[in-house]
């Protein structure tokens, strides 16, 4: 939930316009109307319209998304000085963003995949769902892919396979690497990892 002063909320999914007041109606510079569906007419929010959006992207954390989401924040604080602006104007919106930290949480893509999405929404290419259904940007979930994979990168690294062998975990970065660029990113690192040390344990 987003907290709009004045003790209002709003969903970050439900926002889709925002305008900041002009003269002395924006309160020392920081009143905004914030349009909700499912609410007639806009409500006046005591907090700017950067503000706002930056708190939509706060729950993403340090990813693709949050940089989606402080982008737009960004791009829609310099649009709206010439008035209210439709979020959906602005290539991607507060849902899209929402939509991918899910796809990203269900581990469905990745951080990297993450930014090929919005580079695809931001394209017109549709939705994130569609996006990753067009371009095939979903993580390989198959294990037998994924073993097989991790085989080859040991194979072609028997110096970083000893060291592994030898206790020196760090040095499973190097395979993990070699089959995300396989993989095409789009693998687990966390589960490669997990395939690599069960192998050379």
């Amino acid at each position: 939930m987003v907290f709009l002063g004045f003790g209002k909320y709003a969903r970050a999914d439900k926002i889709y316009a925002l305008e900041p007041l002009v003269g002395d109606d924006r309160g020392g510079g920081r009143r905004t109307r914030v349009w909700v569906e499912g609410v007639e007419g806009p409500l006046v929010a005591s907090r700017t319209e950067r503000t706002i959006l930056h708190e939509m992207g706060q729950e993403a954390g340090d990813s693709a998304v949050l940089d989606q989401a402080l982008d737009l924040a960004e791009r829609l604080a310099s649009a709206a000085e010439e008035g209210r602006v439709d979020l959906a104007d602005l290539g991607v919106s507060p849902t899209d963003v929402a939509r991918v930290q899910e796809l990203v949480d269900e581990g469905k893509i990745n951080d990297k995949l993450a930014r090929q999405v919005f580079d695809g929404v931001l394209a017109g290419e549709g939705t994130p769902d569609e996006v990753v259904a067009a371009r095939g940007l979903a993580v390989v979930s198959d294990e037998g892919a994924l073993s097989e994979a991790v085989d080859r990168a040991i194979a072609a690294n028997p110096e970083v396979a000893d060291k592994i062998r030898d206790g020196k975990v760090a040095a499973a970065g190097a395979l993990i690497g070699a089959v995300m660029k396989e993989m095409r990113g789009q693998a687990d690192a966390a589960r490669v990892r997990e395939l690599i040390l069960q192998k050379l344990s």
